[in-house]
């Protein structure tokens, strides 16, 4: 995204959804398969064990976990808090993204300051209304790309991936495309291919 791209425009959650979700595909694409299922199986464990973040605090964790609502909010669909994606992201800090966790430390202990800055010590961004949390990532995005883009794109993983890979909690994320998975696919894949599909094959 531009830099100046959420200056001076009035947001609300679902114009976040928007604007992110076209990284989901290349995002996907880019994740490595027996890093993931390792993550998969320590998440299988995490939740066994009914224990919370690994590698992130529970202060961070609570932080992140609201960034990551806020990306992909929840509201006529799940978001990203019901698909885990936050717990998703703390594992795989600790596996294949290990060199993202200083950037999404780093980022969070500025959003920390940040938020108790404007707000008042002792302030979190997960406490803060919808409206001012969209605020201040709005900030954040313009004056700390490397930390947004991070969590942008982890978010999206977290988000969207296959549940056998650690996120997407119950099939969350793919209740926001209005995806029905399937053992196997034929096409057309949807409305957006119908028209395509009759033509190559002649109809």
């Amino acid at each position: 995204m531009k830099d100046d791209a959420w200056v001076d425009v009035p947001f609300d959650r679902r114009t976040f959804v928007r604007r992110v979700g076209g990284a989901a595909g290349g995002a996907l694409l880019s994740m490595h398969l027996a890093a993931c299922q390792d993550a998969a199986d320590q998440a299988r464990e995490a939740a066994a064990a009914g224990s919370g973040f690994s590698i992130l605090t529970a202060d961070e964790g609570r932080r992140l976990e609201a960034v990551c609502a806020t990306l992909i909010p929840s509201g006529e669909t799940p978001g990203a808090r019901e698909a885990g994606a936050a717990h998703f992201i703390d594992l795989v800090l600790g596996t294949f993204e290990a060199g993202s966790l200083p950037t999404i430390r780093d980022g969070l202990a500025g959003l920390k300051r940040r938020v108790e800055a404007a707000e008042g010590r002792g302030t979190s961004f997960a406490d803060l209304s919808a409206t001012r949390q969209v605020a201040i990532l709005t900030d954040v995005e313009r004056e700390d790309p490397g930390f947004f883009g991070t969590a942008r794109y982890l978010t999206i993983c977290g988000t969207f991936c296959h549940p056998d890979l650690g996120g997407n909690r119950d099939g969350a994320g793919w209740a926001i495309l209005g995806l029905d998975p399937q053992n196997a696919y034929e096409p057309p894949f949807g409305y957006y291919d119908e028209g395509h599909h009759d033509r190559e094959v002649g109809a």
